[in-house]
């Protein structure tokens, strides 16, 4: 499975510098429930031209998950984001799933760090889906999806 960690490294980096210097930058954490405060609100745009699995909530503090049920558990409210379309602005949807036997790739975009690293993660030998984190101070751009390559 292939993930780019590069955005991650710039984060602990920079918050280990602004430690260091005695100044504290904290980004809001994705959590359980649809409410938010603008503009630490996490979106997901689909900029493919096939559907993408979404949901509000995100439980617990990992950052990937390999199960078929959301991280929270089913609700009513997740839904398939249709080719080109984005999450509701201004509500919080924490996660995306890649379907088993498919590879995507994404970008995030912070409203505190800015863009980060394409990331990658191949399911297409695997039969399990993988939810993918969006924390609150991030956008997700869905911007590959592929069943025969990455």
């Amino acid at each position: 499975m292939l993930r780019s960690a590069g955005g991650t490294w710039v984060r602990v980096l920079a918050v280990l510098g602004l430690a260091i210097s005695g100044l504290a930058v904290t980004a809001p954490a994705s959590y359980a429930g649809t409410s938010c405060s603008y503009p630490y609100c996490s979106e997901t745009y689909n900029q493919t031209s096939l559907p993408v699995y979404v949901a509000h909530n995100w439980c617990g503090d990992k950052e990937w998950l390999i199960q078929s049920a959301p991280p929270c558990g089913a609700k009513s409210s997740d839904y398939w984001l249709a080719a080109g379309q984005h999450t509701d602005s201004h509500q919080d949807w924490d996660t995306f799933r890649v379907d088993a036997y498919w590879c995507y790739k994404f970008q995030r975009y912070s409203v505190i760090w800015g863009w980060e690293s394409v990331e990658t993660v191949d399911r297409r030998n695997q039969s399990a889906p993988e939810w993918v984190r969006v924390h609150n101070d991030e956008t997700a751009y869905i911007i590959k999806q592929s069943s025969s390559s990455c």
